[in-house]
């Protein structure tokens, strides 16, 4: 799930369960994501074979998660 206005995403299982999370609000932050919330992540893509989260930022850039 993206959560824009708190600059992560998270997963849940099937039956809305949270397991985890990626990201944190700023420069600093995990996965490094712009300070403003609307320039955060937008969508989110996943690749189950090999294993990797795609998570698009508005700022034109895409990141790759290990899951």
């Amino acid at each position: 799930v993206v959560d824009q206005n708190n600059n992560r995403i998270q997963k849940f299982t099937g039956d809305g369960k949270f397991i985890t999370k990626w990201g944190l609000k700023g420069s600093t932050g995990e996965l490094n994501w712009p300070r403003a919330p609307s320039e955060g992540p937008s969508g989110i893509a996943v690749n189950l074979k090999a294993g990797k989260l795609y998570v698009i930022v508005r700022n034109d850039q895409i990141q790759t998660v290990l899951l």
